[in-house]
């Protein structure tokens, strides 16, 4: 073997002994070796940096929490904070997780009280259902024991995978059951009823005030039965604001004698009458679309006029009538405690508001609010009616647009008719000099065709403004009519003034 002529140690090699190679193999080992040692202290290096890092972000992180520490908000104590978390998070559109992203402090603050965690708004999704459950237990394991306030509504379409989704959801729910304090659910699928059904005495509504359902849409409330079985054995000690809207009223079974609150549709007068018999409690009462059947007498087909009913605790009352026969449900009581009143006639015909007059003179009560909804303007009529308000402190009038039998969509009056300067002066007054039959108004609205000039409104709604002052007089307003209202530039400059001046006022040319 021949021998390196440097470092004198022999040398395998290969092939003709008189070839030389200009780099003996040894040496190819040397550098790589090399090579590989120079790698290891970079990789040393890097985790040098790496730890160097590390403990910056650290010292970093620190510097923050004594930045974050100096904050005035962080000087607050935790009762403080908390109340503004509670004010932060009502309504409850941002969930109380959001709080906890901000930093440990306030995630610890948000996680450990559970009055952040007692209002639950749930949109279901048949996509992320699975998530929503898991993160629905933990939600309701963070409420603790306190009253539980439930707001459950579809994210998508109403569809059968949906619908599935809304039984899972009831399913957790209905685990909690001792501790809702109320629910509202816009959608209640009926296969859903038999959760609710709860008969093992642990799992009873006890603290249960409020309920809100409603049937799927495109049921028909005739054949919409509610899930009546929930409220009955005693289950619901507490409950006192129930709304059905949308279920058949004849297959309600309720503890009728401990409501406050009460709402429904499609009632006939004598059912009417029957709610505000059955509930002496009731403070609230929200009746959609009375009608009156032809076949009946006055109060039950006896086709003899009783006795009025005497309702001496509500205080509002809310009535929807299909025809003018429907007004027999105010003929029908008495209620010396009403102070909000509304009217609403769905048809087209001309009803007189004199029912309000008689239930307000029998009652001997005093409005404060009334609204009036219907497709003609009758100024006479109003004028008359609003004659024996005197009290009132809101006032709002809707003249509906009804479709006419030749494809035409309006109200029932012509353009040049409608709220005319006469009607303004005489009801809301409008100046020094200028008597008015509701010298205690604090708030009107008006929809429907307006037959004056805009200049002439607010001339009117100005003056009353300048006359009482803006701590005393006209406080709100809310004019509206769809097309027939022209604003010129001083119009809009006018009621842009009165806005900075302090004055709730909206003039639209579009319904509210």
């Amino acid at each position: 073997m021949p021998i390196c002529e440097e470092c004198g140690q022999r040398t395998r090699v290969e092939g003709p002994q008189n070839v030389r190679h200009p780099t003996p193999t040894h040496a190819k080992y040397s550098s790589y070796t090399q090579e590989i040692l120079q790698v290891d202290e970079l990789k040393a290096e890097i985790e040098h940096v790496e730890t160097l890092m590390q403990s910056l972000a650290t010292h970093r992180s620190g510097l923050r929490r004594r930045i974050n520490s100096l904050a005035p908000i962080s000087c607050l104590p935790p009762e403080i904070l908390l109340l503004v978390f509670t004010h932060c998070l009502s309504p409850p559109t941002t969930p109380p997780l959001f709080l906890g992203a901000i930093c440990a402090r306030w995630r610890a603050l948000a996680w450990g009280s559970p009055v952040l965690w007692s209002k639950l708004v749930l949109r279901v999704s048949r996509l992320h259902a699975p998530a929503q459950l898991c993160l629905l237990e933990a939600w309701l394991l963070r409420a603790g024991t306190l009253p539980l306030h439930i707001h459950i509504l579809p994210w998508e379409v109403s569809d059968e995978a949906t619908l599935q989704s809304f039984r899972s959801v009831l399913e957790v729910l209905v685990s909690r059951a001792p501790y809702w304090g109320s629910i509202e659910c816009d959608v209640l699928p009926p296969h859903c009823h038999d959760l609710l059904r709860v008969t093992a005495p642990e799992l009873v509504f006890r603290q249960l005030k409020r309920v809100v359902f409603r049937p799927p849409k495109g049921a028909i409330s005739t054949f919409s039965e509610p899930p009546s079985d929930m409220f009955l054995g005693g289950r619901v000690p507490c409950l006192e604001d129930v709304d059905l809207v949308g279920y058949d009223f004849s297959s309600m079974r309720l503890p009728w004698k401990g409501l406050r609150v009460f709402r429904a549709q499609f009632l006939t007068v004598v059912e009417g009458v029957g709610v505000l018999r059955m509930c002496p409690g009731l403070e609230r009462c929200v009746l959609e679309n009375v009608y009156f059947p032809e076949t009946h007498g006055i109060l039950g087909g006896t086709g003899k006029q009783q006795a009025q009913l005497v309702h001496s605790g509500l205080e509002t009352l809310d009535v929807t009538l299909v025809k003018g026969a429907a007004t027999a449900l105010l003929d029908a009581v008495s209620l010396p405690s009403l102070k909000e009143l509304g009217l609403h006639y769905v048809g087209t015909e001309s009803v007189p508001l004199l029912p309000v007059i008689s239930l307000v003179s029998r009652s001997a009560c005093v409005l404060t609010k009334f609204e009036v909804s219907r497709s003609v303007f009758g100024e006479e009529d109003l004028v008359r009616c609003l004659e024996a308000l005197p009290g009132l402190v809101e006032l709002s009038i809707c003249v509906r647009e009804v479709a006419h039998p030749w494809g035409h969509v309006g109200p029932e009056v012509d353009s040049e008719e409608g709220l005319s300067e006469g009607f303004l002066r005489r009801v809301v007054g409008g100046g020094r000099g200028h008597s008015c039959l509701l010298p205690g108004l604090r708030r009107f609205g008006y929809e429907g065709p307006v037959g004056c000039e805009m200049r002439v409104v607010l001339d009117v709604l100005e003056g009353r403004w300048r006359e009482f002052g803006g701590g005393v007089g006209l406080e709100g307003v809310r004019v509206a009519s769809r097309g027939m209202l022209r604003m010129e530039e001083e119009d809009t400059a006018r009621v842009e003034k009165l806005e900075r001046e302090g004055m709730d006022i909206c003039i639209s040319p579009f319904v509210f």
